[in-house]
């Protein structure tokens, strides 16, 4: 988990950050595992991951929507901490 969530704030990729971030994810989902001996384990798995699919199908979607709308991610672009921004630019 630690790994993915360092891992995707270096990235100067919209999509790429996603998808290192959707690898932590996956972390805190079998988190859940150790507590799926009771019914609270299981139904919080099942309650993460349908909030995770829908929030993260959103997100793509958007990037994706953006991107045929002539709005591209910019590479290496950081905010004034220093921390990767989705900030969009028209391509021109």
């Amino acid at each position: 988990m630690i790994w993915g969530n360092l891992a995707a704030l270096l990235q100067t990729n919209v999509k790429r950050m996603l998808a290192y971030s959707s690898i932590a994810h996956a972390g805190y989902a079998l988190l859940g595992v150790l507590g799926f001996r009771t019914a609270f384990g299981l139904w919080g798995i099942l309650v993460y991951l349908l909030a995770y699919t829908f929030m993260n199908f959103g997100a793509f979607a958007l990037v994706i929507f953006l991107e045929t709308r002539g709005y591209a991610a910019r590479d290496g672009a950081r905010t004034s901490t220093g921390s990767p921004s989705a900030t969009c630019r028209r391509r021109s």
